[in-house]
């Protein structure tokens, strides 16, 4: 899937001793070396495909926007035009999480980390499924514009996973 913030390509964690996740991001891995692209292989989570069923864990690998993907551009021209782009991630493939300082302004507190990079396409119950909705509201706290009132903050004492995330409303609540 071309985003952007670069091109992520799925490889999903297989069972058994001969995973076959692994061995995609393998040769994958080869040939963008041969290539001379510079990539990143991540541990990522998609969504359960159905209601009540479990996220999906794999890796995929992804090449950056800018000269690494240009470059990649040049050697596999077609495959890289024919992908669909999806909606764009200006926090490159992480749902960024906020906090507030001591004057109570809003700053960057980090990110949700080990999302699949298509995160902003999903059903809005696949989202609340992997915890990007509020905690309190349900609301769906996946951007839609640059400075969007569902900015996703970090619930008092929530862990790192599943996150507990706030909408600004009940941030100011306190998070009940």
């Amino acid at each position: 899937m071309l985003l952007g913030g670069g091109l992520a390509l799925w490889c999903p964690t297989g069972t058994g001793t001969a995973d076959p996740g692994t061995a995609a991001v393998e040769v994958l891995a080869a040939d963008l070396a041969v290539l001379g692209v510079p990539y990143r292989a991540v541990r990522a989570v998609r969504p359960p495909r159905w209601p009540h069923r479990r996220a999906r864990p794999g890796t995929e690998v992804r090449v950056r926007q800018g000269p690494p993907l240009e470059a990649l551009r040049c050697q596999a021209p077609l495959t890289v035009r024919l992908a669909d782009r999806g909606p764009l991630v200006d926090s490159e493939f992480n749902l960024a999480v906020w906090g507030v300082d001591a004057d109570g302004a809003e700053v960057p507190a980090g990110a949700v980390l080990g999302l699949a990079a298509d995160w902003p396409a999903w059903h809005t119950w696949q989202a609340a499924a992997m915890g990007l909705a509020c905690a309190e509201c349900r609301t769906d706290l996946r951007p839609r514009a640059a400075d969007d009132h569902r900015r996703a903050f970090r619930a008092p004492g929530s862990g790192l996973w599943p996150v507990r995330l706030l909408c600004r409303a009940c941030r100011r609540l306190g998070g009940r």
